[in-house]
């Protein structure tokens, strides 16, 4: 059997939890002109199998948010051992795997729910990241003895070839233990929980430059793998000119 008749499918299909972490770079943080975080500001998305997407599948614009729906490649985490109040120095200990992800949004719900100091409503910004397909991962989940605690991948995204985020996981404001054990400071985590770390400059909420039907989506990060995913409007918005 070739290559070329291989599906490669979401290899986190049935995850606990979805925690998106947020402004964990500073760059981004700065190019989004919100507040620096003191500690890890993170929410809990929903979990509807709806807002998976497989490598190489459509992430689908939704009508009612079609115009401001942006990328973000993002380091993902997911728990192999659950826990409460994990310390610091042995959240490494209850990482499974890592794998790529883009967390795509809805800018323009986003920031119903945000001002420039603080989430005022996290409702409006868990409805912006939880459309239908709005998140990929893959290619696979890489187990992590293949590497260390002081995590210094390179993360890139590409639309349609060109360059649009290119950073390293080690320029994280808060490291994966950090966040590990802030999440379960708030609540326990279980195994199958995924974490998003956050995501580096150059998303297109700073250039305006927005996702289109026919866009495609690279998110690579090293160790691990290339996320490619294409661009189209939902099938009840295909007449749309």
């Amino acid at each position: 059997m070739g290559t070329g008749s291989i599906e490669l499918l979401n290899p986190i299909s049935r995850p606990k939890n979805i925690y998106v972490v947020g402004a964990n770079y500073r760059d981004h943080v700065l190019e989004a002109g919100i507040q620096m975080p003191a500690s890890p500001s993170f929410l809990r998305i929903s979990v509807n199998p709806a807002v998976l997407a497989d490598p190489g599948s459509q992430i689908l614009l939704p009508i009612e948010a079609a115009e401001q729906v942006d990328y973000e490649a993002e380091l993902a985490v997911l728990i192999g051992v659950g826990g409460k109040d994990i310390p610091v120095g042995e959240a490494w200990k209850h990482v499974g795997g890592l794998t790529a992800a883009n967390d795509v949004s809805a800018r323009d719900i986003q920031f119903q729910g945000m001002d420039h100091e603080a989430v005022v409503d996290a409702e409006a910004v868990r409805r912006s990241k939880s459309f239908p397909t709005f998140k990929p991962f893959g290619p696979a989940v890489v187990t992590p003895d293949e590497f260390t605690p002081s995590l210094d991948l390179t993360i890139t995204t590409h639309v349609n070839g060109g360059l649009r985020q290119r950073s390293r996981t080690g320029r994280m404001l808060f490291s994966i233990a950090e966040i590990i054990a802030a999440i379960s400071a708030a609540a326990p985590v279980v195994c199958g929980d995924v974490i998003l770390t956050g995501t580096p400059a150059g998303v297109g909420l700073a250039s305006k430059t927005y996702l289109r039907p026919g866009d495609t989506i690279d998110v690579a990060i090293e160790g691990i793998g290339l996320l490619r995913n294409t661009v189209a409007s939902s099938a009840r918005d295909s007449r749309r000119p």
